[in-house]
C-alpha cells in the first residue's frame, strides 16, 4: 500500500527519484518497474505496479467489448500508459508530455493513494488536498465502520 506524501526534485536531465518507501513495495520490487499514465480526471500522473494494472484490465474486461465506455477507458489508460524501470538510484525519466499534463517543473509531490500513487505539481497537490478536505467537511461525508479481518484470518 502506498501511503504518505513526499516531495522530490527533478534533476537537469529530467530524472526524478521515486520515494524509497514506494520503490520497496512488494510488487514494484519484484518487477523492478512501474506503469504510469496521465490521469484523465486530475492534473497528475497515476502510477501503479503490474499487479494493479492487470486488475484495471480485468475491470475493463467487464465492460462490453465494443462499448463506448470500453473504448474510452482503453484509449485514456492503456493508450497512454508506459512501463518505466528504475535506474540504480531509483530514478525514472518520464516523457515531457507527462510532466506537462501535471504542470510539473522542478519538483514533484509523490502522493500515496492506497493501491496507486500520484505525482503532482506540489502547489496543485496542496490546492487539491485543501479542496478535498473542504468538500468532505461541507458535505459531512464519512465512512462506515466495518470489521477488520487480518489477512491470515480471512
Amino acid at each position: 500500500m502506498f501511503l504518505g506524501t513526499f516531495i522530490n526534485k527533478i534533476d537537469k536531465k529530467g530524472r526524478v527519484s521515486i520515494p524509497a518507501s514506494f520503490r520497496s513495495s512488494t510488487h514494484i520490487g519484484k518487477h523492478k518497474n512501474i506503469i504510469a499514465f496521465c490521469s484523465f480526471r486530475l492534473p497528475c500522473i497515476e502510477v501503479c505496479d503490474w499487479t494493479f494494472f492487470c486488475s484495471l484490465k480485468e475491470q475493463m474486461n467487464q465492460l462490453d467489448l465494443f462499448s463506448q465506455e470500453h473504448d474510452d477507458f482503453m484509449a485514456v489508460i492503456f493508450g497512454e500508459a508506459q512501463a518505466f524501470t528504475f535506474d540504480a538510484e531509483g530514478r525514472i525519466v518520464f516523457p515531457s508530455t507527462f510532466f506537462e499534463h501535471a504542470s510539473i517543473e522542478d519538483q514533484a509531490s509523490f502522493v500515496g493513494v492506497g493501491d496507486m500513487f500520484q505525482i503532482w505539481n506540489p502547489n496543485l497537490w496542496n490546492q487539491h488536498k485543501r479542496q478535498a478536505k473542504e468538500r468532505l467537511k461541507n458535505q459531512k461525508i464519512s465512512l462506515k465502520r466495518s470489521l477488520y479481518v487480518k489477512d491470515n484470518e480471512a
